[in-house]
């Protein structure tokens, strides 16, 4: 109803057509430019910045209260370029370049928080996210979008710690690419994000997911090489031996042992127990 009201004064105060304005606020109504100058929505269309020149010069208008005659025939034209900051802050704000922002900055922190320490990731992913974050506070985001993505990285992140077989994963990949999709709340030029960024950064996502999987996998795959899991069924050579105890050397190692069976000096044996400091040994 604000916006409604304040179209219609600034309508009424230029001699606008006052129920299209109306209509751009309630009903999102947008036309051509043909139809636009038709319906005293705009002055005139000019077909380049001479023709601006030509149809503009000469028109009263009002300013501050005053009324006042444009004056543009012969107008000299100076460009003035963006500079640098301009320019670092155009880029920022594409929407792709903001998207690519957001996902490294995350990645940079994930790696951070799971070597802390290393520096370097942590450092990158928070000026990537802190940068990402300004270019998507003036880019015009759907919410439901920006929460899918943040939901799919999630899921695959806990895919990596709580293996699902890869359900939680492939679960995390659609919600990341739904989200992608989604995450601009317009069909505008220029604030769409490219299907070949979604798509790749889709991929190399699963691509990450999948070789952290990979590791893991093999690591639990791996052979124990430590603890008592690692000790048992190990074999060793017995030092010296006085009824049911003794010592035998392991793996270069001297370690107390008890035995069920008299054993002799030299013999082999096999590791079948161990209990603290002692092991439980057999004749091979």
């Amino acid at each position: 109803n604000d916006a409604t009201a304040y179209i219609k004064g600034l309508a009424e105060l230029r001699g606008r057509n006052v129920d299209w304005a109306i209509k751009a606020v309630r009903e999102a109504a947008s036309l051509n430019a043909k139809d636009a100058a038709a319906q005293n929505v705009i002055d005139f269309v000019a077909s380049d910045m001479s023709d601006l020149f030509a149809q503009a010069d000469g028109r009263a208008v009002e300013v501050n209260g005053e009324t006042r005659t444009v004056q543009t025939k012969g107008a000299m034209v100076t460009r003035v370029s963006p500079d640098w900051v301009t320019g670092l802050l155009m880029a920022i704000t594409n929407p792709n370049v903001a998207f690519l922002l957001m996902t490294i900055g995350f990645y940079g922190l994930f790696f951070e928080l799971s070597n802390p320490g290393a520096i370097v990731p942590g450092s990158f992913g928070a000026i990537s996210l802190i940068l990402g974050l300004y270019a998507l506070s003036v880019l015009p985001v759907n919410m439901a979008g920006a929460a899918l993505i943040l939901l799919g990285l999630v899921l695959m992140i806990a895919e990596v710690f709580a293996p699902s077989f890869g359900a939680l994963g492939v679960g995390g990949l659609a919600a990341f690419g739904l989200g992608a999709t989604m995450l601009m709340d317009t069909e505008a030029p220029g604030f769409t994000l490219s299907w070949s960024v979604i798509i790749s950064t889709t991929a190399l996502t699963g691509l990450f997911i999948l070789g952290i999987l990979t590791f893991a996998l093999n690591a639990q795959r791996r052979e124990v090489t430590t603890g008592t899991a690692h000790m048992l069924h190990l074999h060793g050579i017995v030092e010296s031996w006085d009824g049911d105890t003794g010592w035998v050397l392991v793996q270069g190692e001297r370690w107390k042992a008890a035995s069920a069976t008299p054993l002799t000096p030299g013999q082999k044996v096999r590791i079948v127990n161990q209990e603290g400091l002692t092991l439980h040994v057999e004749a091979v």
